[in-house]
C-alpha cells in the first residue's frame, strides 16, 4: 500500500489530516484504515464516496463533521487530496479538491 498527499504551496493535506486527526481522533482512525484497505483492494470504493462530487474520479468520504477528498490513481495507491471541516459550503470544498487534482 502506498500513499501520497497533496503539497503545493501552502495547500497540505498532511496538515489538514492532522488538524482533523487532533479534533476527532476515532473517526480518523476510522476513515483512514477504511482507504487503506481500499488502497489494498481489501475494500472497494463505496458508491457514495463515488458520488459526493459529481466529479469523474474524484471520491470524497464524509464523516458528520469532515470531508477527505482522495483519489485512488492505480492499484496499491490513494492520493489524499484535501481534508476540511464541513463548515465550509460543499461547493467550495469540492472546487479545491478539484484545482488540487489537476
Amino acid at each position: 500500500m502506498a500513499w501520497s498527499f497533496y503539497r503545493s504551496g501552502s495547500a497540505d493535506a498532511v496538515a489538514e489530516l492532522s488538524v482533523f486527526v487532533a479534533a476527532d481522533l476515532e473517526n480518523a482512525a476510522r476513515v483512514m484504515a477504511e482507504l487503506t484497505e481500499i488502497s489494498n483492494g481489501v475494500r472497494q470504493v463505496p458508491e457514495e464516496d463515488r458520488n459526493a462530487t459529481g466529479q469523474r474520479g474524484l471520491l470524497c468520504r464524509r464523516t458528520d463533521r469532515w470531508a477527505i477528498f482522495y483519489v485512488v490513481p492505480s492499484r496499491n495507491r490513494v492520493k489524499l487530496l484535501h481534508v476540511a471541516e464541513l463548515s465550509t459550503p460543499s461547493e467550495e470544498l469540492i472546487a479545491e479538491a478539484v484545482r488540487r487534482k489537476g
